[in-house]
């Protein structure tokens, strides 16, 4: 370690442990219409514009007000924090230019991924055996429920477990087209969800909006509703449009349709996101303090810093990210 990163350690050991008036002297805040808040995705950063004089900007320090931040949208803290008492929040300037913390400290964390194979096959598609079936192979394993019609699979898109299988038959029977709607409707949120169509689904199906529910869930329309047409579908319920969603379809005879696809665990991005962990701090501390004596940073009247959760900065991974925090602000200017 060089001198001057010595330098910043010590200092934000001195000055966790400092309380009291030299603390206040230190430490100036500039957030002077109150509180500033931000969220843990959405592009949703806390603005504060400095209102002082042209000054070298060596720290900052966020006091938790209200609010919690999580990053798995179940495990809430103060600031979001992470497994093992990382964290993810970063200061940047207005053009999004990271100002803290140091680049020396933050870690890429790359999550494990699972490998999702659909295949559906049409009853008239060349090369298959039988009416044709559908497989929905995860890690190996193939969750597909069997038998004619509409099959889906549903997964939790946190921790990659299996929350249901079912297999609606819309060729036999026109109540089980509708049960297909109403199922494939009622799938909402964070999850992972695999649609295949096996032999025949769309006699029954087309009598209802199906199809608008598969583009819902990331299908690309319009939709093929042949007799004996593939379909093949890795989608998502929730709002966003993760890079891993996968779709196909072919009419009939011009089968099978496959698509397959690598998912993070936590998805939402480029599978990996940044952290880093701090001197004297874990989950349950209500402040946060940065410091970088060896890169000035010259803050000048009216200038803008923003507060971000990390993963909303860089969209990644923030699709269970949940969530809204807001701080005091304080600077230490020189």
């Amino acid at each position: 370690m060089d001198f001057l990163s010595t330098l910043v350690v010590v200092f934000l050991i001195l000055v966790s442990s400092t309380q009291g008036a030299h603390h206040d002297k230190l430490f100036k805040k500039i957030n002077t219409d109150g509180p500033v808040c931000f969220k843990a995705k959405g592009d949703q950063p806390a603005v504060i514009t400095y209102k002082g004089h042209e000054r070298v900007l060596n720290g900052i320090k966020l006091v938790h007000v209200s609010g919690k931040l999580s990053y798995d949208g179940r495990t809430k803290n103060f600031f979001g924090c992470g497994k093992r008492d990382h964290f993810n929040i970063f200061i940047t300037d207005v053009i999004d230019n990271v100002v803290f913390p140091r680049k020396d400290i933050v870690k890429v964390m790359a999550f494990p991924r699972m490998h999702v194979y659909v295949r559906s096959e049409g009853c008239n598609d060349p090369g298959i055996v039988g009416c044709g079936q559908a497989r929905m192979i995860v890690n190996g394993v193939d969750y597909a429920p069997g038998g004619r019609g509409f099959q889906v699979v549903v997964l939790d898109a946190m921790e990659g477990k299996i929350l249901g299988t079912r297999r609606f038959d819309s060729y036999g029977q026109r109540s089980e087209a509708l049960k297909a709607y109403h199922y494939l409707r009622s799938v909402k949120g964070h999850k992972i969800v695999l649609v295949a169509i096996a032999d025949e689904a769309w006699d029954h199906g087309s009598h209802f909006p199906i199809d608008r529910e598969l583009i819902r869930l990331g299908a690309k329309g319009p939709i093929i509703r042949q007799y004996r047409s593939s379909l093949a579908l890795i989608g998502y319920a929730g709002r966003k449009r993760p890079h891993w969603m996968r779709f196909g379809q072919n009419p009939p005879s011009k089968g099978p349709t496959t698509v397959n696809s690598n998912i993070p665990i936590i998805p939402g991005g480029k599978g990996k996101s940044y952290w880093y962990e701090m001197t004297n701090r874990d989950c349950t501390s209500k402040t946060m303090l940065f410091a970088d004596v060896s890169r000035p940073f010259l803050l000048s009247r009216n200038q803008q810093l923003k507060v971000w959760y990390g993963e909303d900065l860089d969209d990644v991974n923030e699709m269970g990210n949940a969530g809204r925090a807001c701080v005091d602000v304080y600077a230490w200017l020189a």
